[in-house]
């Protein structure tokens, strides 16, 4: 019986180059991943495949994993799988669009395909090596415009609970109840003016106040804050918007690079944590602070010249 050997490569080429009529090379038992050779940009979909290889003679052979999770912290949405065969092997593509949400160059991998097989039970495997992607920002000062974005993204999670919903329809009630009694009674109606949205100095004291010993959550913070600034400053429902929603209505607003810029850079790494599963480092905690109070400042500053 042959003994399998164990192999992997790895094609950095442009993938519409190749797949079609690509023929079934002699390997074992191979894994290889296909992607551009240009950067890819933040938050714009490439292509990613992966191509699984195997000998028909190896017994009791595992069909090849898909790998959607398999190469963190890209996130990777299947388009189509297709198999083809020679006379002596089989090879399967799994076809996907990726989405980086770093602005900076990422390694990933390895990705393993791993199973036990004939009479012996002997494990075979095969691994990617570790792979860089080259990633180009995709704001700059000359360039605002937003990327785009997955669109099966999970929306924003509701705060609150359905006791909440229902106490707040009851408040809701009796407060009707009660205007209609003023009304009746030939009062005018005593509408109560709303807050006036919070300084800049209270807003950059919040930001502040995020916890740096942990750049995930203080990173999903500051995005949030700034989200609640978007809605009352711009009238913008940032809360129940991606971020690529959220920036595209900015811009075409007319809102400044001046906002637009160090706030795109706290909303996208926001989402590579929490849809990219990026696991950040301190100093980026640190750049996201800086990123969100300079959209801050540079809100108020527009801000005190309309006024």
């Amino acid at each position: 019986m042959r003994v399998g050997r164990l192999s992997s490569a790895l094609l950095l080429l442009a993938l519409g180059a190749c797949e079609d009529a690509a023929p079934v090379r002699a390997t074992d038992l191979a894994l290889e991943v296909l992607l551009p050779q240009d950067p890819v940009t933040t938050g714009k979909a490439f292509p990613l495949t992966v191509v699984a290889r195997w000998d028909k003679t190896l017994p009791d052979v595992q069909p090849p994993p898909q790998l959607e999770r398999g190469f963190p912290p890209l996130v990777l949405k299947l388009e189509g799988s297709e198999r083809s065969e020679s006379a002596t092997h089989v090879e399967v593509r799994h076809r996907f669009r990726a989405y980086a949400f770093t602005r900076t160059d990422v390694t990933v991998g390895p990705a393993t395909w791993a199973f036990s097989g004939g009479r012996t039970g002997a494990q075979r495997r095969a691994d990617t090596p570790r792979l860089l992607v080259r990633v180009r920002p995709t704001l700059d000062a000359s360039d605002p415009g937003p990327p785009e974005v997955p669109e099966e993204l999970p929306a924003e999670p509701v705060a609150g609970t359905p006791w909440a919903v229902g106490v707040a329809v009851l408040v809701l009630a009796v407060a009707l109840l009660l205007w209609r009694r003023r009304r009746s009674r030939s009062s005018p109606a005593e509408i109560p003016h709303a807050p006036p949205p919070p300084g800049p100095e209270a807003v950059l004291a919040r930001l502040r106040a995020t916890d740096p010993a942990s750049p995930s959550l203080q990173i999903l913070e500051l995005a949030a804050i700034l989200r609640a600034e978007v809605a009352l400053r711009w009238d913008v429902p940032a809360a129940q918007r991606t971020s690529s929603e959220t920036l595209r209505t900015l811009s075409q607003r007319a809102v400044p690079t001046a906002i637009l810029a160090p706030l795109a850079r706290v909303l996208y790494a926001a989402d590579a944590v929490k849809y990219g599963a990026h696991r950040p480092a301190a100093g980026e905690g640190s750049e996201a602070l800086a990123a969100a109070e300079s959209c801050v400042r540079a809100s108020a500053s527009i801000s005190a010249g309309t006024a």
